[in-house]
């Protein structure tokens, strides 16, 4: 009996996930940085215990993700986290097991050289290039500005080429164009050739720029190598915000809008906005979509978006421009719901927010045609009666003549009105019946069967689809969703999934996933997602989900 609880005991214990470590390179230079990576076969919750790494090494960063997976049939995960390293002296070290639970991985060993830089190399060369960078650790998308100095004794050649910084896991955009100049190093004269770039990593981990060449034109030249090691920057995940949104690093964020806090307009007369949001520190490409397009009392479009970046010797500086047409079909106050971007202020580490106050429109009622045509009628009635008048003065006949004639046209005029009324009520009654057909997004039945605030967080996320922004679009589609099943306990991909019995959707969703672990987001495309989703509004609205 005895033994039959023990085995009943052990078979209850959840498996444990087997652990194992790997890192990028296994020889590397005092001050670069190697990558980590830690793997458990199976979904865990708890962090891996770094705390043995701090005797021997510097923690700059650390990513988590979970990669989901199908074989046959079965769903698998994997719990992946990438963790960056600078070794803080030489040797032989090793990066000790690493414990996740109960688990743990087996220590690898390590070989770190002597930096043998010189500490001024400009004495002994005639042409020497030095590169600095304003720092080598930045979060994703943000901005590390490398300075390019190349230090020359002699007049360079017109046909010298300095190649350019190249990597495929950054956006390398030049800042303002070449600086020419003249400095002294320990009492030799040398003239310098400066250049700026701004580096923006399109993914997390170890980075590295390849070295930069020179090439003196001559014929038949080859391209000289005047760095000995690659530049390396190290990329840390995107930091954790209270408020969920866009990932927007950067160090200043100024919003604008042309409209101001009250407005007025008639019912049908479009107005025209425009919004603007400026970073410093991001490429225009990254700005997140600025306005909902849903509002229950007028249409809103979208004319034109307008990305513009500026280079400056302090970095980049991008704006994004919307452009749009609001057109009332209620009379009334209309409410422009306010406007909030969560970003990231990267020179202090911290969730900022910047907002526009909620705009109000005064929609006043449109001329009626009816009054025009009623006056119209008026004023050919007075006409009419002036004309008789005179035509009474002008006529020799007798008093009782004159009469009858104005009784005629006063009757005339009666029934001429008589008519035009009752040809103006068939029209009215007929207008009745036939009612105006309206755009779904804008008809009663839809505000009925869609609540205001998922169909504004669909149109949010089609818009991030639309733009391919894959993180983006990740939030939003879980915010959408709650709104779409809110009876539902909606978390993950996974959640979503199971509520909306789309297997399409289940597929898309983990090549979502999938594009998003393996940073590759700048590969994905929404609009197969957008495509399935509308879909399942479809199948919702018409009662056939």
């Amino acid at each position: 009996m005895r033994k039959l609880l023990l085995l009943c005991s052990l078979m209850s214990l959840p498996a444990q996930a087997a652990v194992n470590a790997q890192v990028n390179v296994q020889t590397l230079t005092l001050g670069e940085a190697l990558q980590l990576t830690i793997e458990a076969d199976q979904k865990v919750r708890q962090n891996p215990d770094l705390s043995a790494l701090s005797t021997q090494f510097r923690i700059v960063g650390s990513k988590q993700m979970t990669i989901s997976s199908y074989t046959g049939g079965e769903p698998r995960f994997t719990t992946r986290w990438r963790v960056i390293l600078r070794p803080l002296k030489q040797g032989a070290i090793s990066i000790p097991a690493i414990r996740v639970g109960d688990e743990r991985s087996l220590p690898i060993s390590l070989v770190v050289l002597a930096n043998e830089r010189s500490s001024n190399p400009l004495l002994s060369r005639q042409l020497m290039l030095e590169t600095e960078l304003d720092t080598n650790e930045i979060y994703l998308h943000s901005q590390s500005i490398l300075t390019v100095k190349l230090f020359h004794k002699q007049p360079l050649p017109e046909e010298a080429r300095l190649s350019h910084p190249v990597t495929t896991d950054a956006v390398i955009k030049p800042l303002g164009e070449d600086r020419r100049f003249s400095t002294r190093v320990r009492g030799q004269s040398y003239q310098v050739l400066e250049r700026r770039y701004g580096i923006y990593p399109q993914q997390t981990g170890l980075i590295r720029l390849e070295p930069i060449t020179y090439n003196d034109g001559k014929p038949r030249s080859l391209d000289q190598p005047l760095q000995k090691n690659a530049t390396e920057i190290a990329v840390l995940p995107q930091a954790h915000q209270k408020r969920p949104g866009y990932w927007l690093p950067t160090t200043q964020v100024l919003f604008e809008d042309n409209l101001q806090p009250r407005n007025s307009t008639t019912m049908g007369q479009p107005i025209k906005r425009t919004l603007t949001l400026e970073a410093h520190g991001i490429i225009a490409s990254e700005l997140p979509a600025l306005s909902p397009l849903k509002n229950e009392l007028a249409d809103i479009q979208l004319d034109n978006v307008i990305l513009e970046e500026q280079m400056t010797d302090k970095g980049i500086i991008s704006t994004r421009s919307e452009e749009l047409t609001i057109t009332p079909y209620e009379r009334g106050e209309i409410t422009l719901q306010e406007i909030r971007i969560p970003w990231w202020d990267v020179s202090q580490d911290r969730e900022k927010e910047v907002a526009l106050a909620a705009r109000l429109i005064n929609v006043s009622a449109a001329s009626h045609t009816e009054s025009a045509s009623g006056e119209k009628v008026a004023l050919s009635d007075t006409v009419a009666a002036a004309d008789t008048a005179e035509m009474a003065e002008d006529t020799p006949d007798s008093a009782s003549q004159s009469a009858l004639l104005i009784w005629i046209l006063t009757a005339l005029a009666v029934i001429s009105s008589l008519g035009w009324l009752y040809s103006f009520q068939r029209i009215r009654n007929s207008q009745e019946k036939v009612p105006e057909v309206t755009p779904l997004e804008n008809s009663v039945e839809d505000i009925e069967h869609y609540d205001l605030a998922e169909a504004s967080s669909f149109g949010e996320l089609t818009q991030a689809c639309d733009q391919n922004h894959c993180a983006a679009s990740q939030i939003l589609l879980l915010e959408w969703a709650q709104h779409s099943w809110p009876d539902d306990e909606i978390y993950n991909n996974e959640d979503v999934a199971r509520a909306s019995g789309s297997q399409t959707l289940q597929l898309l969703l983990m090549d979502m996933e999938h594009h998003l672990n393996h940073d590759e987001e700048h590969l994905w495309k929404g609009d197969l997602l957008i495509e399935a989703l509308d879909k399942i509004r479809e199948r919702k609205l018409y009662g056939s989900y």
